[in-house]
Parts: structure tokens; sequence; C-alpha cells
């Protein structure tokens, strides 16, 4: 099964890396996150578990987080589960 969620972000990419790729600050973002903590940081990113609440259910997974600069901005998987955001534009 494949699942596909798109969005289109009106701003600088400068600015979007650098907010999705703060990976520890999304609580602050995204109110569903109760906390990403690394638990192994690497200059590609890590390994972090994440927790959230999903239709009011508490649940946490630990994510293979890698950052990348040219079109590939961010990525994280979890057990099948794979997410990642790209750049069209400059």
């Amino acid at each position: 099964m494949r699942t596909s969620n798109v969005i289109t972000i009106r701003a600088p990419l400068y600015l979007i890396f650098s907010i999705a790729s703060d990976l520890a600050r999304w609580p602050d973002f995204l109110p569903h996150y109760r906390y990403n903590r690394f638990l192994s940081p690497m200059p590609w990113g890590g390994i972090v578990k994440m927790a959230a609440v999903r239709t009011g259910i508490p649940t946490s997974w630990i994510s293979i987080y890698r950052i990348g600069y040219v079109r590939f901005i961010n990525a994280h998987q979890s057990g099948g589960n794979r997410s990642a955001w790209w750049s069209t534009g400059g």
C-alpha cells in the first residue's frame, strides 16, 4: 500500500530546510508530536526515538533520520514506513 500527501510551501528553500531538518524542534511546530530524541546522533542525521499522539493514542517509534542537501531534503524510516521530503525548486 502506498499513501501520498503533497503540500506546496511558498518559502525560500534554506528556510524550509532549516526548519524541517531540526527534528528536535518538531514538537514546537507539530502539536501531535510529544518528543523527538536522538539516540545516536550522526553527521548525516542519526537514530531518533519519536513519539506522537495519533487519533488520541500515544505512540512511539525509532527512526533512521538522514539529511541531504541538494534535492533530497530529509527522510526518516520506521519499520516499513518511509517518509521523504523533496524540493522541486530553488
